[in-house]
């Protein structure tokens, strides 16, 4: 297009302009090759170049780079320049710099080098920075040499080289406000939560200078993003939405904030997918895509929201089949663009290839995977890349022509990820204050596919080599780590205790698509695929429904609701246990379950079977930690049976929440246990062996002064709390509140109390908390009393009311003290309420669950007899001795000879 403009050159005119320059440039170029030049002549040349640079398109510009890659090179990095005096090396270098400025906007962000080229783009750049003696710059080419390592994989080598130009450049506020943000990022992505804060708050005290409110900004947003990987999404969005209040307060007042606002909407897709919230990215993506000026300033980022919109968009497919072509569009859109990130690419590519599996098209998904492999070299994965590629291997293989082939390849693949995903956690530190482990997820995956391909291969003895790698998985937690557990070489070494004629294991190892059910029992073992939670969410919500349902005055409503229950918890039954698992089912009595998390709020115990009785009225149902923990639970719950000890049970009763806890947890109301109650509750016991502490006098201090003694049983009856303030100990117990204490006894504080054989805690949600990723029941109360010594737990996953609280209880001291173990205790006054209340039995309940030990009685026979029964049983011996000589003296009577008469 001829420019109309008559105060511009003609581009004929500019063409040949640009033409001179350059063939001056190279005239340069080889003369600078041939002998040092002059300062004056080579600041002028690297001007000169740098005008030249401005002039050319992006293709045009790396042709060039070539060869001012290379004077650069022997400038800046071999020393050509380090005869010139101090300033005129500064000069040097601030011209270096300023075209590489020009060279990267239009060769490196662009796309155009390949990863080896960028890493010496940066070296020179860090050169040329540090001839020009600017700390900012130093800094920033640190910055973005570190970035390089994260994306190829090497996050411990970018974590160094940032803390490394922290300290070198202290003078650099600026840049330092975002080597401390990237900083944080690199050690959240290690699992290093606490690092990461503390990078953040070296940060705050950089917001108000220079840069000041973009970081304010950013602060907001990062922390979201550790919240999120700490499993918090609801904390995290309160910083997610202070963010973006920010961004759009100050936009208004006309600051450019497109980078942090841009990183506010990635963690508002990233929040949304976190917590299952699909529908919600759709309304975020378009808030941002309507400002096109935030899409042409950050379009890396733009790719980055693209393609977390594509993978909201594919988990949603079986639900809206529509969006199954949009998604597969934003993915090739990714795919072709310059600007997108190769973990975007890479994302994408798994993406289209899960896509083709879905849709049988073989083919298409071998290619998919072909190109996948080679979009990213083996040394330059992630961990995570590496474990997504080896499934996606194993399910392309699975649905080959001929799988057979390749199928121990496969395995010995997989098998060895695996080995190398157990070596990097068994070196990991696990502290209360963290979530849990890296890459549980794609440990699923991976645990997924070593099912589906073991047993391909092997059939039985396939599928018991992959529990072995579940039994490791379900192992590494705090939980295990107390009790010092020892994990058999063999899966069937662990598990041959735990089963008999009468008792059966149920696991549920946890898979990325699908959820795996194995059955294992003296007979053998069974294994069947499932659909994944995800696809039971609507059922089991409406079951749930009609399962703790209000009373209603009309008996057609109550009819007709309870039949809708019957059916739903016959249809859930059948899916989450198929026909060859009920077969095994039939001949248990006694149900051990592994694998809570699948069930989440799906209370097993109210499932119907084969007949129409519910599964926690005909067998005794409790739930392991783990397979290898088991044993472990039961040697120490035959422990306790053996020792002699002194108190029989301790009653903890009364809540009276103070202020604080108000604050978070409102509705509570005040608890006082009546001395009626308590003495009802004691009343299975000798009297000289019980102990109560009730009401005001049931503080934190005076439970730790009992902190040495032992008891079989201990209750708490009262009311529990959640605070998601607290991300390593959510949950807690309330007690009376002191002047040094809150009148919350948190889960890590239960190692203070008195040791137990069997802990009740009968209060409103005890058994609810959120489950650790790779550390079961650890951020619950479960967790906290197995790991304090204690071999069996009783929790409720609901509320409960407090006179069913105390008909329950009273019950279960009574079948424990005549001899019964938890779980058939449970299992007797499950099948009592249900007699009694009907229907309302599961709501009264409140799905009360023994965890643990379930199957071993608390007490040892010569202490199970109560003194009531003592009392009735003298009575009953003189009675017998009292009837004994009534009858003897009768007799006597009867068969006295008669006196004779005299004469007679």
């Amino acid at each position: 297009m001829i420019s109309t403009d008559p105060t511009r050159p003609s581009c004929r005119i500019r063409v040949l302009w640009a033409t001179f320059l350059i063939a001056g440039g190279f005239v340069q170029t080889s003369a600078a090759k041939q002998e040092s030049l002059e300062p004056s002549t080579a600041v002028e040349q690297l001007i000169q170049w740098s005008a030249i640079a401005e002039t050319l398109a992006p293709d045009d510009c790396l042709d060039h780079w070539i060869d001012w890659e290379t004077h650069l090179q022997e400038g800046l990095i071999e020393g050509a320049w380090s005869e010139h005096s101090p300033a005129d090396q500064r000069e040097l270098g601030q011209q270096a710099y300023h075209l590489l400025k020009v060279v990267d906007r239009l060769v490196v962000r662009s796309g155009q080098l390949d990863t080896e080229e960028q890493f010496t783009f940066q070296e020179i750049a860090i050169s040329a920075a540090r001839t020009a003696e600017n700390e900012e710059w130093v800094l920033y080419r640190f910055f973005r040499l570190a970035r390089l390592h994260q994306e190829s994989g090497d996050l411990e080598h970018a974590i160094r080289l940032l803390e490394d130009a922290i300290n070198a450049c202290p003078a650099a506020p600026n840049t330092l406000a975002l080597a401390f943000l990237t900083l944080a990022e690199f050690r959240a992505q290690c699992g290093q939560y606490q690092e990461a804060l503390a990078a953040l708050d070296s940060c705050e005290q950089y917001k108000h200078q220079g840069t000041g409110p973009r970081v304010a900004l950013s602060l907001p947003a990062q922390r979201a993003g550790i919240l999120l990987k700490q499993g918090l999404p609801d904390k995290a969005r309160e910083f997610i939405d202070k963010s973006l209040q920010l961004a759009s307060r100050l936009r208004s007042e006309g600051l450019d904030a497109s980078t942090v606002v841009v990183t506010a909407y990635l963690r508002n897709v990233e929040h949304a997918l976190a917590v299952g919230q699909f529908r919600a990215v759709d309304k975020i993506v378009e808030e941002y895509l309507a400002d096109r000026r935030l899409f042409r300033a950050e379009p890396r980022a733009a790719m980055t929201l693209r393609t977390l919109l594509a993978t909201a968009w594919m988990a949603r497919v079986e639900e809206e089949p529509s969006l199954r072509e949009r998604g597969v569009r934003q993915c090739q859109d990714v795919l072709a663009s310059p600007n997108s990130y190769a973990a975007d690419r890479w994302k994408c590519y798994v993406l289209l290839t899960d896509d083709a599996l879905s849709q049988g098209d073989w083919e298409e998904a071998s290619q998919h995977l072909e190109t996948l492999e080679t979009s990213i070299p083996e040394s330059s994965r992630t961990l995570a890349q590496k474990l997504e590629a080896d499934c996606l291997a194993a399910r392309v293989t699975l649905e080959s022509p001929a799988p057979v082939a390749q199928l121990p390849v496969i395995e010995a693949r997989l098998e060895d990820r695996m080995d190398e995903l157990w070596s990097s956690w068994n070196a990991a530190r696990l502290s209360q204050e963290e979530v849990g482990f890296l890459l549980y997820r794609e440990a699923r995956a991976l645990v997924s596919q070593l099912f589906r391909v073991s047993k391909a291969r092997s059939g039985d003895e396939g599928v018991w080599r992959a529990l072995q790698h579940l039994l490791r998985i379900d192992s590494l937690g705090s939980v295990f780590a107390e009790l010092q557990a020892v994990i058999p070489q063999e899966p069937r070494d662990a598990i041959a205790s735990l089963v008999d004629q009468k008792r059966g294991l149920l696991m549920f190892p946890p898979g990325d698509r699908v959820t795996h059910v194995v059955a294992v029992d003296d007979r053998g073992i069974a294994h069947e695929e499932l659909e994944s939670y995800r696809a039971l969410r609507d059922l089991t919500g409406a079951y749930l429904q009609c399962l703790f349902r209000p009373a209603t005055d009309s008996n057609r409503h109550q009819a007709a609701t309870e039949d809708r229950e019957r059916q739903l918890a016959r249809e859930i039954g059948q899916r989450v246990l198929p026909a060859t698992i009920q077969e095994k089912l039939k001949s248990w009595s006694h149900v051990q379950v592994v694998g809570t998390g699948f069930f989440h709020s799906i209370p097993l115990e109210w499932l119907i079977l084969e007949d129409d009785s519910r599964v926690g009225l005909t067998r005794s149902v409790h739930y392991l930690p783990s397979a290898t923990l088991a044993p472990r639970l039961d040697e120490r719950a035959r422990d306790w049976r053996h020792q002699d000890v002194d108190r029989h049970c301790l009653l903890i009763g009364g809540s009276r929440p103070s202020s604080q806890i108000l604050s978070f947890a409102t509705g509570l109301r005040q608890l006082s246990i009546e001395k009626p109650t308590a003495d009802n509750l004691l009343g299975s016991y000798p009297s000289d062996r019980i102990a109560a502490i009730l009401n005001e006098s049931a503080t934190e201090p005076a439970l730790q002064a009992m902190e040495g003694s032992a008891t079989r049983v201990l209750q708490f009856l009262g009311h529990s709390v959640w605070d998601g303030n607290r991300p390593g100990a959510p949950l807690g117990l309330v007690l009376a509140p002191t002047d040094q204490t809150d009148g919350v006894l948190w889960a890590p504080e239960i190692a203070t109390l008195p040791q137990a054989s069997f802990a009740m805690l009968t209060s409103c949600r005890s058994g609810s908390g959120r489950e650790r990723r790779g550390d079961h029941h650890a951020a619950d109360l479960a967790g906290a009393w197995l790991a304090k010594g204690t071999p069996t737990v009783l929790v409720t996953k609901a509320d409960l009311r407090y006179d069913v609280a105390v008909e329950l209880s009273q019950s279960l001291h009574e079948s424990l003290r005549a001899g019964l173990p938890p779980a058939i205790a449970l299992q007797d006054v499950r099948r009592d309420f249900w007699n009694k209340y009907g229907g309302q039995a599961p709501l009264l309940l409140g799905m009360v669950r023994i965890v643990g030990a379930g199957l071993e009685p608390v007490f040892p026979l010569h202490e199970r007899s109560s003194p009531n029964t003592n009392q009735a049983w003298w009575l009953l011996v003189f009675a017998g001795f009292l009837t004994m000589a009534f009858v003897w003296t009768k007799r006597g009577k009867l068969t006295k000879p008669k006196a004779t008469p005299p004469g007679s």
